[in-house]
């Protein structure tokens, strides 16, 4: 199964993130202001405790993926918990992450309220 997720920061009202997967939609929205980067390990974080063995968790934030998969360092020390969650959950399950274009991310669709029709579409 692909698990998609993305977040957005602040807008003035909410920050959001979102998880699409399985035909389940989900978005979450706080009154908090919280950047895009925080909603990202936010999406990433929750998409990993669906994942199961064989499941990929896709997401648009190549900061994100590749600091999970060790290609970039963590510099913001309060995003280190996250990632060390995140790749000790992989680790657990055998899920796997993966970094994807915008356009392929139907959570990003979904923060947009753009989320194409999921017939058919393998999530």
């Amino acid at each position: 199964m692909n698990i998609y997720c993305d977040g957005a920061g602040w807008n003035g009202k909410v920050s959001r993130y979102a998880i699409v997967y399985d035909g389940v939609v989900n978005v979450v929205s706080v009154e908090e202001e919280f950047t895009s980067n925080d909603m990202e390990h936010k999406a990433v974080a929750e998409a990993v405790k669906i994942a199961g063995e064989g499941d990929t968790i896709l997401s648009d934030s190549q900061l994100v993926v590749y600091q999970i998969l060790g290609k970039y360092r963590v510099k913001e020390l309060k995003f280190l918990p996250s990632v060390q969650y995140v790749r000790k959950k992989l680790l657990e399950t055998g899920a796997k992450i993966k970094w994807i274009r915008r356009e392929e991310n139907l959570a990003g669709h979904a923060l947009e309220g753009k989320l194409p029709e999921l017939d058919g579409m393998d999530v």
